[in-house]
Order: C-alpha cells, then sequence, then structure tokens
C-alpha cells in the first residue's frame, strides 16, 4: 500500500474523532445547567432571619433551635452545614457548664495555671495570703503584669523595677489604710478593696512609693538632710526625686506657704510629699487626660507632669476621658484620693 493511501487513511480517522469529540461536548453543554439547578436549591428571598434572644437562658435558646432546624430543607448544602456546626456548638457549650456546675471547677484555675506557665515572674511575685477567690487572683496577676511590664519597657533612668520590687503581699483581711509601701514591698488589705478597677489605681498608687524610694537612686555620697524617711536622711543630694518634693514642699512635713490644692493631683496627695509624689504618679499613669489638663492650667502641675512624662518618655497607661468631662467642667475640682476614681 502506497503512502499516499495510508495518509487518507489516517486523515478521515482523525476527523472522525474531531466529530465524536464535539458532539460529546455539545451534549455536555445542553444538558449541564440542568442536573446543577436539581443539586442547589437556592434561600427563598421571603425567609425570616431568627432573631437572637438575648434573655433566654442556652437551654431554651437549644431548644428554639430544635425547632427551627427540623426542615433545613430549603438551605443550601452549605448553609446546611454551618447551621449544623453552630447547634453543635452550642450543645458542647451547655455540656461544659453543666460540668463545671456539677464538678463545682472554677474556669479561672486553668487560665491562672497557663498564665504561671508562661508569667511565672508575677507568680512568685505576689503572695495571696488566704485571698482564695479565683477569678479575683487572675484579674490581680493580670494587672501588676500590665502596669510592672509597662514600667519596664518605658522608664528612662533610675533601677530597674524588676530588681526592686521585690513582693506583693494581698493579705485577706478588711483594714486601713487599703495597702502601704516600702521601697520594694507592697502590702495590700484584699478585703477593703471593693472593685478590680480600684485595686489597678492602687496598685498604680503604690508602685508609685516603690519608684520613688527604690526605682530612683543616685550616686552622691552626700545626703539630703530637709527631706528624710522618719528623721534619717537617706536621700543622695543629687536624687531627682528631690527636685519634685521641692517643687511644693520645705521638708516633709511642711508645705510652701504659697501651695495650696490647685497645686496637687488630690487632696490627699497634699499629706506629705511622698503621698504628693505617688498620687500624681497614678494620675499621669491612669488618668492621664485629666492630669493634663491640669498641666495646662497651672505652672507646678506642670512641672509635676513634666517629671512622669520625662520619666515614661511620653507613654502613659489610660486616658480616663470620663473623669476628664468633670474636671473640665471645674478644674479646682480635687478627688481626695485618686485611687477612688473609676473610669
Amino acid at each position: 500500500m502506497d503512502n499516499s493511501k495510508l495518509n487518507r487513511r489516517k486523515l478521515h480517522k482523525n476527523i472522525f474523532k474531531v466529530l465524536i469529540a464535539t458532539a460529546v461536548f455539545y451534549v455536555g453543554l445542553f444538558s449541564f445547567s440542568k442536573k446543577v439547578g436539581e443539586q442547589i436549591s437556592y434561600i427563598p428571598e421571603t425567609s425570616i432571619i431568627p432573631k437572637v434572644n438575648t434573655r433566654g437562658s442556652l437551654q431554651e435558646e437549644l431548644q428554639k433551635e430544635n425547632k427551627e432546624n427540623k426542615d433545613l430543607s430549603h438551605l443550601s448544602i452549605k448553609e446546611q452545614l454551618r447551621q449544623h456546626l453552630k447547634h453543635r456548638a452550642a450543645e458542647q457549650k451547655l455540656a461544659l457548664l453543666q460540668k463545671i456546675k456539677e464538678q463545682k471547677i472554677d474556669p479561672y484555675e486553668e487560665k491562672i495555671k497557663d498564665f504561671c506557665r508562661k508569667e511565672r515572674h508575677y507568680c512568685t511575685l505576689i503572695d495571696f495570703n488566704g485571698m482564695n477567690i479565683i477569678k479575683k487572683q487572675y484579674l490581680y496577676l493580670s494587672m501588676v503584669k500590665v502596669i510592672e511590664d509597662f514600667i519596664g519597657r518605658y522608664q528612662q533612668f533610675g533601677q530597674s523595677i524588676f530588681d526592686v520590687l521585690e513582693k506583693i503581699d494581698i493579705l485577706n483581711k478588711k483594714w486601713s489604710p487599703r495597702a502601704y509601701a516600702s521601697w520594694s514591698v507592697i502590702t495590700v488589705h484584699g478585703q477593703s478593696v471593693s472593685h478590680h478597677k480600684e485595686f489597678f489605681n492602687l496598685i498604680g498608687h503604690e508602685i508609685g512609693h516603690i519608684i520613688d524610694l527604690g526605682v530612683i537612686q543616685w550616686n552622691s555620697r552626700i545626703k539630703d538632710k530637709n527631706f528624710t524617711e522618719f528623721g534619717k536622711a537617706t536621700f543622695e543630694k543629687d536624687d531627682p526625686s528631690l527636685e519634685y518634693y521641692a517643687l511644693s514642699w520645705v521638708d516633709e512635713q511642711t508645705r510652701k506657704e504659697d501651695m495650696n490644692k490647685l497645686n496637687f493631683c488630690s487632696k490627699y496627695g497634699m499629706s506629705n510629699p511622698f503621698e504628693d509624689f505617688a498620687e500624681c504618679h497614678n494620675l499621669y499613669l491612669n488618668h492621664n487626660k485629666m492630669f493634663f489638663a491640669l498641666a495646662k492650667a497651672y505652672p507646678i502641675l506642670k512641672k509635676k507632669y513634666n517629671f512622669f512624662a520625662n520619666f515614661y518618655d511620653g507613654n502613659y497607661l489610660f486616658d480616663d476621658s470620663r473623669n476628664f468631662v468633670t474636671l473640665k467642667q471645674d478644674l479646682e475640682w480635687r478627688v481626695w484620693d485618686t485611687t477612688r476614681l473609676d473610669w
């Protein structure tokens, strides 16, 4: 057989294959939309979206969902799957709550364990001494971490807060004062603290004493005789805290003659230079917008504000716009104690 016949035969076979493929394509083309239409159902435009019941119990919500989920045939497969997973998650949550109720498991126990695995420093820093409310323990640990981490990150001079602050003792007692501090230890009477925001303010105040007496240490061998601790000269002549004290005080017991409440962050801050320092420290840290407004109005408070702004390189924790509104109406208003401020 010559080559021309072979070539014609191959050509005929190729043309036949093309015709078969073309026929299959068109058959599939005209039947494809019909198959898709049979498999997928669309959500009717008139379907009602169920409202969330914010007042009912989880059990009531599940019962309601059971009724609503009996017929899901009008939903797409994807939506049916989503509804199923949502319902299953609610059942699992209910089962967990029931287990906690039966076994009296405090969910904050696991949170504290996880916290202490990651932040061992704070779990050794704080002693709860019989205060066994697990939720409070977790909140207090978290709050101390926020404040000490902030100080450690932004303080511009002095000893490291992590080296100076040795212990925070939270006693299961109701006592006055609610808290006090030495140069390295803070003590809090836990039953005297009514709210976790109050605790946050108290730590902001007491850690101000730690910064004043322990963190800010200088090098001069000459001790200042005007500002003492219980009559004992302990402050170096070049200690920056002395510059702060001298803004309003002659010594640790005597205010300057022209110093009235308008030159202080609170009425309690008028007690002595150490409380003056701690009160303004808390106001700067946790109620900065208030302090900034006072600083713009009163030159002495401007210098006190700038002292802390220099120490923290202009950074702070909270604005507290809520109390700023009250202060804005009367710049002469002073709270008795900044640790009582809510925000």
